[in-house]
Formats: C-alpha cells, sequence, structure tokens
C-alpha cells in the first residue's frame, strides 16, 4: 500500500516541476530585468560595427575567428530583440 502512495506523491511532485518548468520564459525574464528591446537593437548596431571595423583593420592579417564571432552576435542581438519588442506588446 505505501508503494501507491509513494508513487503518488512522486506524480504530485513530478507535476508541480513541470507547472514550474512550463512558467520559464526567459524572454520575459530579460524584461523583467530592465531589458527592452531598443537595449537588443543597440547592442546589435554596435556588434555590427565591430565586425565592420574588426574587417577594416584586419585586412591584411588572418584572424577570422574573432571576426565571425562579431559577425555572429549581431544577427543573434537582433533577433533577441525582435522577442523582447513581441513580449513588450
Amino acid at each position: 500500500m505505501s508503494t501507491r502512495k509513494d508513487a503518488k506523491k512522486a506524480l504530485k511532485k513530478a507535476r508541480k516541476r513541470a507547472e514550474q518548468a512550463a512558467d520559464l520564459n526567459p524572454i520575459r525574464t530579460l524584461g523583467d530585468f530592465g531589458i527592452r528591446s531598443n537595449h537588443a537593437f543597440a547592442a546589435g548596431l554596435v556588434a555590427l560595427a565591430f565586425a565592420g571595423l574588426g574587417w577594416l583593420f584586419s585586412k591584411n592579417r588572418s584572424e577570422s575567428g574573432t571576426q565571425r564571432t562579431a559577425c555572429a552576435a549581431a544577427p543573434t542581438l537582433f533577433a533577441l530583440g525582435l522577442a523582447l519588442q513581441n513580449e513588450e506588446r
């Protein structure tokens, strides 16, 4: 009889954890911290500018790893800005 009670108790705990996990929204959490879509868009523009400056000054060097990282950061920040903009509505 106690195994049935233990199983019910474990199922109840699992359901509670699943409900808590469903409530997690990282975009809403960023908004709660005060980060707005304008901040993400501005950071994307800054990352784009740094990528352009890095490309401009490293024409003679072969440091493509840093340049690729900077080029990948800008679209990510723009996408984050769009997600925050949808959350703000």
